[in-house]
């Protein structure tokens, strides 16, 4: 009697666990495009970013991380198929880790709520919390990159455990890469919406992969193809489809309060997104867009054309008024690359770091700042240097090298999906004066930057392929690391 009564209620349990949903990660693929993302924290809130699969109800919970608190909940949120939903976290504590899911039901479907995998995220840090971030630069995937790199450059990135990523643009690739079949990059400008729609939706299936426990900042890049000098005003330009692809599927700071920022609304009604700092910690950061207002593209290196990279005059002002007023013990600023440079196509670092509305002279070493900016109290460069900046970190090149420019440090950061472990001297033909070899390095990887009271640590991990290590190419190993004080 008693083994059938077990019975039974064995088969009770299979039973009702049969009718409960799932639950894993696989199962939101199914019902957002290209996962979600953590985005916009503060020290109150943080948003949730997914893309509808179809027509749905979504719901964030929350609790604080390692408790059995109950969870709190969002606002339900309705979505279309194919659209942006946002679901916020509010009312958070400052500096406080939690953990958080998500609760979603298809519209018109019966049946309990699917419910997510568990993703973790933390509010500011106060002042005089030791942290660390997370960097890397051009994932391109394109025909000179390894999906199978980039997924382990991706894994550890969220192996080291930091509280955000910081992309620095040149991922969706719009302007030379259309999804072809298997082929992720075409090798041609995308042509429609739906193109571009498609290349941001393949990066934000990698994104995700990480971005469910690492809240994400985008860079513009120049691959982003948001370049004032393409920008018509026009709907039907790779401009404005770019712009509204990227703020479609990922959501950046606009300025609230915590954040400062671009304002401006475009005449589309879409808000740029492109320029915005905040402090976290003892750290200011603050990220930078050379291209929107770049209003004709430089292709000679001429005074004439190089002369043409800028900031514009809002983003300036703002840089000016951000970086002196803040009274963070650490600064950092970011961009693609500089507005300048050793070639018309801005590649370079230090070496250059003299020219143009980065450095205020001529080529032929004459002062050409007051000329050409007419007005504008001081170079990029000095600025930096006067406002004490410590690192400014930016992409482009394809490599990791670490320069110095007047007590700033000048940081390439490494491509984290190049299918080449050993690659071209590309700091010598990009005329770095970092040392190849030794502070100089193409191969691929990430950065950690690891900040506490005695100063900053900056780490580069290298990335191998499962399967591809050899004793000289480890995955996960520190290729170098230097200190900042």
């Amino acid at each position: 009697m008693m083994r059938a009564r077990t019975i039974v209620l064995l088969a009770a349990a299979f039973v009702l666990l049969a009718r409960t949903p799932r639950t894993t990660a696989q199962d939101l693929d199914a019902l957002f495009n290209g996962g979600a993302i953590l985005s916009r924290p503060t020290d109150h809130g943080i948003t949730v970013r997914a893309i509808a699969g179809r027509a749905l109800t979504a719901t964030m919970e929350w609790r604080v991380d390692g408790s059995n608190d109950e969870w709190r909940r969002s606002a339900p949120a309705n979505a279309a198929a194919g659209a942006a939903v946002d679901l916020v976290a509010d009312g958070l504590a400052p500096d406080t880790a939690y953990t958080y899911r998500l609760s979603v039901v298809p519209q018109g479907a019966s049946g309990p709520a699917t419910v997510g995998s568990e993703g973790r995220f933390r509010t500011q840090r106060r002042r005089g919390s030791p942290f660390s971030f997370v960097v890397q630069a051009d994932p391109h995937l394109d025909e000179n990159s390894s999906t199978a790199v980039y997924t382990q450059a991706l894994r550890n990135q969220l192996a080291d455990r930091p509280d955000f990523l910081i992309d620095l643009g040149d991922a969706a690739m719009t302007d030379r890469c259309v999804i072809a079949g298997d082929n992720l990059c075409g090798r041609d400008r995308a042509t429609s919406y739906e193109q571009v729609a498609a290349r941001n939706t393949l990066m934000r299936s990698y994104f995700a992969q990480v971005a469910h426990s690492l809240p994400l900042f985008l860079v513009l890049g120049n691959h982003e193809a948001e370049s004032g000098w393409a920008t018509t005003g026009s709907a039907a330009t790779l401009a404005e489809w770019s712009l509204r692809a990227r703020t479609a599927s990922y959501a950046n700071p606009v300025p609230d309060g915590f954040y400062s920022g671009n304002a401006t609304v475009e005449s589309s009604g879409i808000a740029r997104q492109n320029y915005y700092a905040f402090e976290w910690g003892d750290a200011l950061f603050v990220v930078l867009d050379p291209f929107a207002y770049t209003m004709k593209k430089p292709t000679q290196f001429t005074d004439a054309d190089m002369w043409n990279w800028t900031f514009g005059e809002a983003q300036y002002r703002w840089l000016v008024s951000t970086l002196t007023s803040s009274r963070a013990r650490y600064k950092f600023v970011f961009s693609h690359h500089m507005v300048g440079g050793g070639t018309a196509e801005v590649r370079g670092g230090a070496a250059f770091a003299d020219l143009f509305e980065w450095g205020g002279r001529n080529r032929d070493g004459s002062w050409g700042f007051d000329t050409y900016r007419p007005g504008w109290p001081t170079p990029i460069q000095q600025l930096l240097r006067d406002t004490g900046v410590n690192i400014w970190f930016h992409g482009h090149d394809h490599l990791y090298a670490r320069e110095e420019v007047d007590g700033v440090v000048y940081q390439s950061v490494p491509q984290p999906s190049t299918s080449r472990y050993q690659g071209p001297d590309l700091a010598r033909e990009y005329g770095y004066r970092a040392t190849p070899g030794d502070t100089a390095f193409v191969t691929p990887g990430h950065l950690r930057v690891s900040i506490d009271t005695q100063g900053i640590r900056v780490d580069f991990i290298r990335a191998v392929a499962p399967g591809e290590d050899t004793p000289t190419l480890r995955n996960g190993a520190i290729v170098t690391s230097y200190s900042v004080r």
